[in-house]
């Protein structure tokens, strides 16, 4: 279930300057082939932009006006949209001259009113058929979702620096899928200055409406007038968020403001209801399937019962219209062997409920994970279903788009997000979502790289490498690896040790083993460059934790104004294992006391040993939080900065015999030259 925000993708601002509404109804024009023109609707207010009082003169593009106008009144919802901007540089050209409009054209219409060119204060109008194209765009195929989205796109001719281009357009009708009840989110600001921000919503006095701004001071104006209610806030020279790397998927950089209909979670999971049915009949080859197994214990029918359905029913799902939000029946699901997360979930639930465990779908949030008990009660604030199932007196969540969860599922790796919906008769709020057991929340990264060193060739040295993932981290890399495939997954293993190595080529194919416990391991042969250096008798051999370095490595910035992601709850193992030829050539600079560092949001430890054979180097990194606080960041620096001499180990080898023998001759025979050169 992905929800869809309906209205222009204002893709130059970095964010979608959009937001979701529903309403009941039916598209006004089904034909996706046709795009109307009609005038200024009469419920739109008129906004005169003015100047900005400051612009950024290193900016191609100005962007002068963002208007957005909501009429909640209708029979059918009108989302009006109206910008300006300034061509401010030739680079800028591009950018003004095209119009993007994206809609649903099963339950939405596109009206064009306006498009236009200000040029010396004349209006110049660009409002032609011919200008206009209409096709279908599906940019999450990859991802398994199929939504039939069409895109209207018009290239402006003959737009000049100076000019300012403005259009407005209403997209009419929404999904009747998510009921009478209209929400919805409009953003305040962008990662450009914007010069002006205009937004109103209007809606009927005798129908609830509640609101709230997120990250702003500014003020909503209220009024009621003739049986309506309206809803403005207007922004001048709103200044532009810089966006950070390495944000958590939960902070929300912008200020916006949402509206919503919907008094409570209860009424939420009331509309929820009436899309997934109380009890789902299992299909027969799934009844017979299970019944032919033999289990010992009830969990380990759940279990079975949840990875079959995981591995053997493949994600993808077909989201158009009353689909984007409403399941499959689960014979359809199970027949076709595809869906998306309901249709998959409830499938799962069916099979549950089958073997007597009481299972209910809820609906969570990948995107406002941990803020969701913050937004206002509405559908949209969802965009994923998942399974929850009561057993042994503890409830459990499992997701049934994963896939190769092969352990027990009290110990498969957790959906960490934090809040779920619940959908059932007994429903009346959002529920806590807590693991059943440590296991759960736990992802561990082993690494372990040896390194048989020719001291003759240091161009032909051998290195084995074998990563071992477990826990979250495993179910992550699974399904990463799934959908790159093996060539793609050694070339990347080829340029990440390009980084460290002066030379690497692979040595054979390498192989991925997924076994029966839930782990994920890679082992790799390569031949590799040692980096060296002209020291007489001997060659320096750098090695670096570089796993570790993975997981520290800070974006650039000394401060932050948003929080800084970590990884949370993982375990993190490298060992580097040297092997000369023998092991009275390496000088090295003895047992040292084990490094550590230990904080609010990570431990680390090295160690470097001398054993028969071999040279052993241990990292050891356990990241504690999921991530720094802005006002910590600096803090967080110098922890990194006091492990940083640690992450690289230098060693050194003494060259071969013959190799020293040949650089003594050449050494004398050099000496021999310079010394009769001197006699003559």
């Amino acid at each position: 279930m992905r929800h869809i925000y309906h209205g222009l993708r204002f893709v130059v601002l970095a964010i979608c300057l959009a937001f979701s509404c529903t309403r009941l109804a039916v598209a006004a024009s089904p034909d996706p082939q046709k795009l109307d023109f009609a005038p200024l609707p009469q419920w739109v207010k008129s906004f005169e932009a003015t100047r900005p009082s400051q612009l950024d003169q290193n900016l191609e593009v100005h962007y002068l006006l963002y208007d957005r106008q909501v009429n909640l009144t209708g029979e059918h919802l009108e989302d009006f949209v109206r910008l300006q901007t300034k061509v401010a540089k030739q680079q800028g050209l591009a950018t003004a001259a095209k119009i993007e409009i994206s809609f649903a054209p099963a339950y939405q219409q596109v009206l064009m009113h306006d498009i236009a060119i200000i040029r010396d204060g004349k209006k110049l109008s660009r409002l032609d058929t011919q200008n206009i194209k209409l096709f279908q765009r599906e940019d999450e195929l990859d991802s398994g979702l199929y939504q039939e989205m069409w895109q209207a796109l018009m290239i402006l001719d003959d737009v000049r620096i100076g000019d300012v281009v403005q259009y407005s357009y209403s997209i009419v009708g929404s999904n009747p899928v998510l009921g009478k009840k209209h929400f919805g989110e409009s953003y305040l600001n962008a990662s450009v200055p914007l010069g002006q921000v205009y937004f109103r919503v209007l809606s009927n006095e005798d129908e609830y409406l509640g609101f709230q701004l997120n990250n702003s001071e500014l003020k909503v104006s209220q009024r009621v007038e003739n049986g309506l209610k309206e809803l403005v806030v207007v922004d001048s020279n709103v200044a532009p968020v810089s966006l950070e790397k390495r944000m958590p998927r939960w902070v929300r950089p912008f200020a916006s403001i949402e509206f919503s209909q919907y008094r409570s979670w209860q009424e939420v999971n009331q509309w929820a209801m009436s899309l997934y049915p109380k009890s789902s009949q299992l299909p027969d080859a799934l009844k017979q399937l299970l019944d032919t197994q033999s289990f010992e214990d009830k969990s380990q029918a759940i279990t079975f019962a949840t990875q079959w359905i995981q591995d053997n029913v493949r994600y993808f799902g077909i989201e158009v219209g009353v689909n984007s939000h409403r399941p499959s029946l689960p014979l359809e699901t199970f027949e076709r062997r595809y869906g998306d997360c309901k249709d998959k979930t409830v499938l799962l639930n069916a099979a549950l409920n089958y073997l007597g465990v009481k299972a209910s779908p809820a609906l969570v949030s990948v995107a406002n994970n941990r803020n969701l008990a913050q937004r206002l009660p509405s559908p949209g604030v969802f965009d994923h279903v998942i399974t929850e199932f009561d057993y042994q007196g503890q409830k459990h969540w499992v997701d049934a788009t994963m896939s190769g969860q092969n352990g027990p599922v009290d110990s498969n790796s957790f959906p960490n997000l934090h809040w779920g919906l619940i959908v059932n008769d007994k429903t009346d709020g959002l529920t806590a979502m807590t693991a059943v057991s440590e296991q759960q929340l736990k992802g561990k990264l082993y690494v372990e790289e040896t390194v048989t060193v020719d001291n003759k060739k240091l161009d032909a040295s051998k290195m084995h490498v074998k990563v071992v993932y477990d826990g979250w981290k495993a179910d992550s890399m699974r399904g990463y690896y799934e959908k790159q495939g093996l060539n793609s997954i050694s070339d990347q293993h080829v340029g990440y040790y390009a980084y460290y190595f002066d030379k690497v080529k692979s040595a054979n194919t390498l192989s991925i083993d997924n076994n029966p416990q839930g782990l994920l391991q890679l082992d790799g042969d390569y031949i590799v460059t040692m980096e060296q250096q002209a020291v007489p008798g001997r060659h320096e051999l750098k090695f670096y934790g570089s796993t570790v370095i993975d997981e520290v490595r800070p974006d650039g910035r000394a401060q932050r104004q948003f929080p800084y992601a970590l990884s949370g709850q993982l375990d993190v193992h490298q060992r580097i294992i040297v092997k000369p030829e023998r092991i009275s050539d390496v000088i090295w600079r003895g047992e040292v006391e084990p490094f550590e560092v230990k904080n609010q949001w990570f431990e680390f430890r090295f160690n470097a040993s001398k054993q028969d054979d071999a040279v052993v180097l241990d990292y050891f990194y356990s990241s504690i939080s999921d991530h720094v606080a802005a006002k910590d960041y600096s803090t967080y620096l110098a922890q990194i900065d006091s492990i940083d001499a640690a992450l690289a180990y230098s060693l050194w080898i003494r060259q071969a015999l013959d190799e020293r023998d040949a650089q003594r001759k050449k050494s004398m025979k050099n000496l021999l030259d310079s010394l009769i050169k001197k006699k003559w």
